[in-house]
């Protein structure tokens, strides 16, 4: 078993520019957020425990005393179903997005206008994502799922390679 890192430098430059520079050009910015924070990953991928938050506390926070406008806050990616590389369970991730609800909600009162919750960000598993909307029903705003019509980019690569033979690869 291993400890998922639990480590963040607000005064790091990627990290700066990642929510600036897209603010500069009016973009709406959606941020993830680390979902395994403090989470033991088993053997067999799955990730255990409560999320530790304090990370994406500090981040929010700091967002808000810096004026930037945040459209949402995304808990996790891939994290749900069978996971990519690791799992939660979705009784866990519904408590787990309860957490970020209610950090959203905290440090944003007295605003009009909130960030959107957004979670999991992962393969649609319907039982999966059935059991976690209904754990969540004022807690999450929004669901997303991904869908890679052409595969993983392992697999797309190699089609788009054999398609198109004079695409050259570069490493």
């Amino acid at each position: 078993m291993a400890v998922a890192p639990h480590s963040q430098d607000l005064s790091n430059p990627i990290l700066l520019n990642a929510i600036k520079v897209p603010l500069q050009y009016r973009a709406m910015v959606v941020f993830g957020l680390n979902a395994l924070s403090g989470k033991t990953i088993r053997s067999d991928g799955s990730a255990t425990g409560a999320w530790n938050s304090s990370n994406a506390e500090s981040l929010i926070r700091y967002t808000v005393n810096k004026g930037y406008s945040i459209h949402g806050w995304e808990l996790g990616n891939e994290l749900c179903g069978t996971g990519v590389g690791a799992k939660v369970a979705p009784d866990q991730y519904a408590s787990d997005v309860k957490s970020l609800e209610n950090i959203v909600q905290n440090i944003y009162r007295g605003f009009e206008v909130k960030p959107l919750v957004i979670a999991p960000g992962g393969f649609i598993d319907t039982n999966w994502f059935a059991q976690l909307i209904q754990r969540t029903p004022k807690s999450l705003q929004v669901v997303t799922q991904h869908i890679y019509n052409l595969g993983p980019g392992t697999r797309a690569k190699k089609q788009l390679l054999k398609k198109y033979p004079q695409t050259k690869q570069h490493s």
